[in-house]
């Protein structure tokens, strides 16, 4: 068991020691990408007359970027020769457009989570208000305990929702604030 684990240590030692830990002068993760075709980075969409990059492009640099820390500021050194002088002002606009409609979209989802987890508490105190009720009048013991389990269920889904949600989307949305303020410089192949 000890010996799979060292295995496992060690090999993440290794993909670590591989993975780029270049920091430019402000301190920004530097993250070197070569494109050799730039035909799909860009959607074939408009969102309000405005150019985004393209869901496979958004993939890509996600993926990029998912071994650093969320907090962690991002540096992308774009590689290429078929990037022009005009794509090279309207990709980094393109990638705060896309990830600036992210970002709204995550504070929305958080802001629907609280209003969820506080009505399904409430609901839970309700339940257990009844469930109070009920053992006071001396009520049947099953239903008692039904009430009492349905209340239990109620705080926790409001606890899950809260807790345990809202962290994983509080976390991509500082992920993608972080691709959306992503210094972006190109340089030739």
């Amino acid at each position: 068991m000890f010996k799979g684990i060292k295995e496992i240590k060690s090999i993440i030692k290794e993909i670590k020691k591989d993975k780029s830990n270049l920091k430019d002068e402000q301190g920004r993760k530097i993250v070197n990408i070569a494109i050799k075709d730039d035909s799909n980075f860009l959607s074939s969409y408009l969102i309000n007359n405005e150019e985004v990059i393209s869901t496979e492009t958004e993939e890509f640099l996600k993926h990029c970027v998912k071994h650093l820390h969320h907090n962690d500021k991002i540096h992308f050194v774009i590689s290429s020769n078929q990037i022009d002088d005009n794509e090279k002002k309207v990709y980094p606009e393109a990638i705060k457009n896309y990830f600036g409609s992210e970002i709204l979209e995550i504070t929305r989802q958080l802001r629907h989570n609280l209003i969820l987890s506080l009505i399904m508490l409430f609901i839970g105190a309700c339940f257990f208000a009844l469930a109070i009720i009920m053992e006071h009048l001396q009520m049947q013991s099953v239903l008692l305990n039904v009430t009492d389990v349905v209340a239990w269920v109620f705080v926790w889904e409001a606890v899950d929702i809260y807790a345990l949600q809202r962290t994983i989307l509080k976390i991509n949305r500082k992920r993608a604030m972080n691709l959306m303020n992503a210094k972006i410089s190109f340089k030739d192949l």
